[in-house]
């Protein structure tokens, strides 16, 4: 095993099933009209490595398959499909630390 080296894969996902609602009528404040949003789910992919026990890289996949709404309702995600994250910590303290 590495001794300075850890990494992580972690996916995680949410579903939201559909929703029956009512709703104002468009363009009328008194009129109320029956509305359905279709059921989704998003998932989320993160490798995440430490190196040195200080060094910390993160690569995230959100919205791994893509889902984009066909039009955005009550129960719809705000999302534009895809997106990629990367980010880099270093734990200053940590990395100059002597190893017991």
């Amino acid at each position: 095993m590495l001794k300075n080296y850890e990494f992580d894969v972690i996916l995680n996902g949410r579903y939201l099933s559909s929703a029956d609602y009512h709703t104002l009528q468009s363009g009328q404040f008194d009129k109320y009209v029956e509305a359905h949003s279709e059921g989704y789910s998003i998932w989320k992919l993160t490798f995440s490595q430490k190196f040195y026990r200080a060094v910390n890289l993160v690569f995230s996949l959100d919205n791994l398959f893509n889902y984009r709404p066909s039009k955005y309702k009550y129960n719809s995600p705000i999302s534009q499909g895809r997106a990629f994250q990367v980010g880099l910590s270093v734990d200053v303290e940590q990395f100059f630390k002597k190893s017991k």
